[in-house]
């Protein structure tokens, strides 16, 4: 509210005119003391509402008086507001020709004050009785308004409910097929007649049988024999994954080369060596 006031300084030379960044400066401090003393007022209302809650009832009434008293003595004072005094301005009278030090006439000193005290609580009060009407109207408002628009609003309303019943209605058919077909899955899945199916789908596979040497030997001196080298074994060590028994020198080679069984090919490491000590060795 305070650069209405500042307009009287339009006979002032260019040079001396504030710039637009002092006035909004200058009205953005005088706006925020309201909010701030009202929210203080409000912290104080809800501790002790018996002792300060008249000062949230009345805030503006309050509000307004001290701040008519508050401009008033910055008018009388300094030609200003409290605000134009903090950033250094000066109001000069339309008359160019009255000195600066003289301050201003006795109307513009009111005007002034009108402006920056009075105008801004009527304003407010006007606000609120404004939103009480809107409040109290807003009902039969509301209806007056669905009545204008009601044809215009019905058919759009009608083509968007259809395209949204047609849309559900493909998706609610999509997930009653799938969840048809879950629930008859679970049915067999869970049927005592298919349970040995079930097993056999969902048991590890049967590993396949041990090989077996090429040679059908099956005599002493075969035994002794070591499926690498095929020579008589010396410091016998058996492979604990398959449980033939090799040479130590051969199987260890041979399992640190390719980590699985010669003769059976499973996966077999250093720490699978075992080695045999017989009672002749």
């Amino acid at each position: 509210m305070a650069e209405r006031g500042a307009h009287l300084t339009s006979a002032a030379p260019a040079e001396d005119r504030p710039s637009i960044f002092e006035v909004l400066a200058q009205d953005s401090l005088m706006s925020a003391v309201k909010p701030t003393l009202l929210h203080a007022v409000k912290i104080l209302a809800t501790s002790n509402p018996a002792r300060y809650g008249f000062l949230w009832q009345r805030f503006d009434e309050i509000y307004a008086i001290l701040d008519v008293l508050l401009q008033h003595h910055f008018l009388s004072r300094t030609s200003v507001s409290f605000s134009e005094n903090f950033y250094g301005l000066k109001r000069v009278g339309e008359d160019s020709t009255r000195a600066a030090h003289l301050g201003l006439r006795r109307r513009q000193h009111w005007r002034s004050l009108f402006l920056l005290a009075l105008l801004p609580y009527l304003h407010t009060k006007l606000e609120k009785v404004l939103a009480r009407l809107r409040d109290e109207d807003d009902f039969s408002i509301r209806l007056s308004y669905k009545n204008l628009c009601v044809f215009s609003f019905g058919e759009k309303f009608q083509r968007l409910v259809s395209t949204a019943v047609g849309g559900v209605a493909v998706s609610l058919s999509t997930s009653l097929s799938i969840g048809v077909f879950f629930l008859q899955f679970l049915e067999w899945w869970y049927s005592s007649e298919n349970q040995s199916t079930v097993k056999s789908l969902t048991s590890l596979p049967t590993p396949p049988p041990p090989l077996h040497l090429h040679s059908p030997e099956t005599s002493h001196t075969h035994i002794k024999v070591c499926p690498l080298c095929r020579k008589v074994r010396t410091n016998d060590t058996a492979l604990a994954t398959s449980g033939f028994v090799f040479c130590y020198k051969c199987i260890y080679v041979y399992v640190k080369a390719n980590h699985r069984c010669p003769l059976t090919g499973y996966p077999s490491g250093l720490q699978h060596l075992i080695k045999i000590y017989t009672p002749d060795g």
